[in-house]
């Protein structure tokens, strides 16, 4: 798994915050995998790999229909081959920086541009035999995704419920940071449906996302997963939050679960 915190921005939803108005959020989620899914669509077992990841993420209204979005992930990874050894690598991962647009509050319907800058060095590290047995911390290379979100709420037996759907352009712009050039990796789209109910006390809700690439190249990574996401209320705009998702079909990349626990704010 090349990317520990999968498109947090990619799917900030349809809604656009109120001008002052804003939410953040504080997470830690872990990942697991025993299986690598090669290019090809070849399975490679045997190559357990857990990854950490501590998020800041946040959303502010900064005008009318307009806000900006961020997210700041932390990362430690952990490559165990089958002979035994562990690879570790740990770093500031992919930054994704954004603004929505709400093009319709009545449906509603939002664009979103989100870019996507690493923040680490080269995507690959090692030498000689040990080259890609470190865990990458993502693709290395800035990246550019315009999404377009649409949404439908209401209320039924006193509790409030909502469904959206969002699809995405994934723009692979070969422009790195890293000494090295990145893979010259396919264009991707990526998708996200989602549906939940807020009661009271919080929200729960469920969802269904991925990337796929628009032409076939064997590097360049894809996955489909499915998720979970319930939310406590604690106290006026505080939330606690937990999510789990599982990637079940994936290309040079890892299938596997993950789990999130984090503390929001909103106002």
């Amino acid at each position: 798994m090349t990317a520990l915190f999968v498109g947090a921005l990619a799917f900030a939803g349809p809604w656009v915050r109120e001008s002052g108005s804003w939410y953040a959020k504080a997470a830690y989620g872990q990942f697991r995998s025993d299986s690598y899914v090669d290019g090809s669509g070849e399975l490679v077992e045997g190559v357990r790999f857990v990854g950490h990841t501590g998020v800041l993420y946040g959303e502010v209204g900064v005008a009318e229909r307009l806000q900006v979005v961020a997210a700041l992930p932390w990362q430690v990874a952990t490559n165990q081959p089958q002979e035994g050894l562990r690879y570790h690598r740990a770093g500031v991962g992919d930054v994704e920086v954004g603004a929505g647009y709400a093009l319709s509050r009545a449906l509603p319907v939002t664009a979103h541009v989100v870019a996507t800058v690493p923040g680490y060095g080269d995507a690959v590290q090692g030498v000689g035999d040990q080259q890609g047995r470190f865990p990458a911390l993502g693709d290395g290379q800035v990246d550019v995704t315009a999404e377009l979100s649409a949404g439908r709420s209401g209320s039924r037996a006193g509790a409030a419920w909502w469904a959206e759907a969002t699809g995405g352009y994934v723009r692979r712009t070969q422009l790195s940071l890293a000494s090295t050039p990145p893979a010259d990796f396919a264009d991707g789209v990526e998708y996200v449906g989602k549906v939940g109910v807020a009661p009271a006390w919080g929200f729960a809700a469920l969802s269904a996302s991925g990337r796929g690439r628009v032409t076939d190249h064997a590097e360049t990574r894809t996955w489909h997963q499915l998720g979970a996401t319930l939310a406590v209320d604690v106290a006026e705009g505080l939330a606690l939050e937990a999510s789990a998702s599982w990637i079940y079909a994936a290309r040079a990349s890892s299938r596997g679960g993950a789990g999130f626990l984090g503390v929001s704010h909103r106002r």
